[in-house]
């Protein structure tokens, strides 16, 4: 039917954020980034639309209540983002930051620091991820190393 191919070819939503607005606020500009994200979010949920993030920082590295460091968001904002995330339909956060592969799930939300393609800090090989979503319960994702010469 044509609505089992909508989420095959669209009905996404990829919201980038900018987690520096988070980690160090900027008075009035991370309130205006607070807002831009939630209207965004809004919209994605009035149309059922599946969200993924892009971030930087990613929310956490290990458990949702670890201590804030150099790689995490602080901790109140975190709570704050992780629960509007589950209640807007955020399937998945894709973020950098570690330069080490960190998968997480957060209550069905995936939360990825993907390798990358300069410098892994966990001597894994270059290279990236490759994500596959079939349907928005049906989102995989996988390392393509890449090719030495």
């Amino acid at each position: 039917s044509a609505a089992s191919d909508v989420y095959k070819r669209q009905g996404y939503t990829f919201t980038v954020t900018n987690t520096q607005l988070w980690k160090a606020p900027v008075v009035g500009e991370s309130e205006k980034h607070d807002q831009f994200v939630k209207d965004e979010l809004r919209k994605a949920k009035a149309k059922s639309s599946p969200v993924f993030i892009v971030a930087h920082y990613p929310l956490y590295l290990k458990t949702p209540d670890e201590k804030d460091n150099y790689y995490n968001l602080p901790l109140e904002k975190r709570k704050e983002l992780l629960a509007l995330y589950k209640q807007s339909g955020v399937v998945a956060v894709i973020a950098g930051h570690t330069h080490k592969t960190l998968i997480n799930d957060f209550q069905g939300i995936q939360l990825v620091n993907g390798e990358v393609t300069s410098r892994n800090n966990d001597k894994k090989p270059l290279g990236f991820r490759l994500w596959t979503v079939t349907s928005p319960r049906d989102i995989k994702h996988e390392f393509v190393p890449l090719k030495s010469e």
